[in-house]
């Protein structure tokens, strides 16, 4: 019995659950966005500590309101995924 090189590097496609991976692509991209979201947070809190301007208060009020959206997009779309 001869096994040729190239059935052994043959791809089977139909049992791949695309679904699966799209799920997982997803829930690990929002993943990075939310630990995006909450470096970005503490480095503003950090600039504000050593730079005392008007707009700190701004600044830190964006970031509080980018992170708590990416917690909630997160939350959202993992509850829409897993089901």
């Amino acid at each position: 019995m001869k096994i040729e090189l190239f059935n052994l590097t043959k791809i089977n496609l139909e049992n791949l659950n695309f679904d699966f991976l799209t799920v997982l692509f997803l829930s690990f991209v929002l993943g990075m966005y939310l630990i995006f979201s909450f470096l970005v947070y503490k480095q503003v809190r950090v600039l504000n500590k050593n730079i005392q301007t008007n707009t700190g208060i701004v600044l830190d009020a964006l970031s509080l309101a980018n992170l708590l959206g990416a917690v909630v997009i997160f939350i959202f779309a993992v509850s829409l995924l897993i089901r």
